[in-house]
């Protein structure tokens, strides 16, 4: 493997949830005139379709993350948008390692008189590239156990890096 790149981004929660639904939304409409007999102009079907489906597609497309470059030792921190990716490239520091965390924490949601007031623990996984001195230089967060130690393996045979 010759990059690794790290995504923020929730599928489940938050907006790229809304621009999930959007999307779907979009479909749907695009899809009822086939599927029911309508009155509405083809035209304005498309124009609502294309309109939820192009707003949906860029929340999506929305995420920041990480790019590691493991063969010209570099990395970018950057903000994707439809697909591309911006930021700078910059040297990779000097590394000692990587340390595996984790921490609990208690999530709750704002009483608004809407939606349901839920709560409940989560335990966040944290993988941190760290420097001399164990100055933590780089850190990925994840929620998923199992991925964030897929990921780990990754950094450790991409940097040749071991454990603290």
């Amino acid at each position: 493997m010759k990059h690794y790149n790290f995504k923020s981004r929730s599928f489940n929660s938050g907006p790229h949830f809304l621009g999930l639904i959007l999307i779907f939304c979009g479909l749907f409409v695009l899809l009822t005139p086939y599927l029911f007999k309508t009155e509405v102009p083809i035209e304005t079907v498309f124009w609502l379709s294309g309109g939820s489906l192009f707003i949906g597609t860029c929340i999506v497309s929305y995420y920041q993350g990480t790019l590691i470059n493991f063969a010209d030792k570099r990395f970018k921190e950057y903000t994707s948008f439809l697909g591309y990716k911006f930021g700078e490239w910059h040297a990779l520091p000097t590394l000692s390692g990587i340390k595996f965390t984790s921490k609990k924490q208690r999530i709750t949601n704002t009483v608004n008189g809407v939606s349901p007031t839920l709560s409940g623990d989560i335990v966040f996984y944290y993988i941190v590239l760290l420097g001399h001195q164990e100055e933590p230089n780089l850190t990925f967060t994840f929620t998923n156990k199992k991925k964030a130690h897929r990921h780990q393996k990754w950094l450790e045979k991409g940097l040749g890096l071991g454990i603290i």
